[in-house]
């Protein structure tokens, strides 16, 4: 079985500036290889919200588009890192949705965790099929919650975001990314 593995990770850096720009998580292949071509995202841009105050609210957009002509199967995940007790809190009072195509697919605080429909973005979720030489849109809507006291201090939070996407190619062997 012949496999390929790559996982994208993003920093997303929650600190208490808002970008129209949209960022791309794109595959594309060299020779018999599939990449994610980093200089298509930035990620000064995408959730990186250093000036959050009490109730502000943010909307960040990743397109995630296949350039490829194989399908692919995209799972995503939320990776906590270590970090002090005022940068958990403040995951912990940021909601986040998350829409696919306007579908929505996360409702929930910003560490992941089981959300209320079961949704547990701490384990892979799948994102779904996404065909030869198309794409997704993945939209992100974030706010700090009204009631959240900030403590003294610059405390900063930061989630990583993991992608993993699997394939079957023509020969009919199936392989990851």
């Amino acid at each position: 079985m012949k496999k390929i593995l790559l996982v994208v990770l993003f920093s997303i850096l929650f600190v208490s500036v808002v970008n129209a720009e949209t960022n791309k998580l794109y595959f594309t292949t060299t020779g018999d290889r599939i990449y994610y071509d980093s200089s298509l995202f930035d990620e000064d841009i995408f959730m990186n919200h250093t000036d959050m105050i009490p109730g502000s609210q943010f909307e960040d957009t990743l397109v995630i588009e296949n350039g490829t002509h194989v399908d692919y199967n995209v799972y995503f995940r939320i990776v906590e890192r270590e970090q002090n007790e005022n940068a958990i809190k403040l995951l912990k009072n940021v909601s986040m949705k998350i829409y696919l195509d306007e579908q929505l697919l996360y409702e929930g605080d910003a560490t992941g965790l089981v959300d209320d429909n079961g949704v547990d973005l701490q384990n892979y979720i799948s994102l779904g099929m996404i065909e030869d030489r198309s794409s997704v849109i993945l939209t992100v809507q974030t706010k700090l919650n009204e009631e959240y006291e900030v403590p003294d201090g610059n405390d900063e939070s930061i989630i990583d975001w993991e992608f993993y996407a699997t394939y079957t190619d023509p020969s009919g062997v199936e392989g990851e990314l």
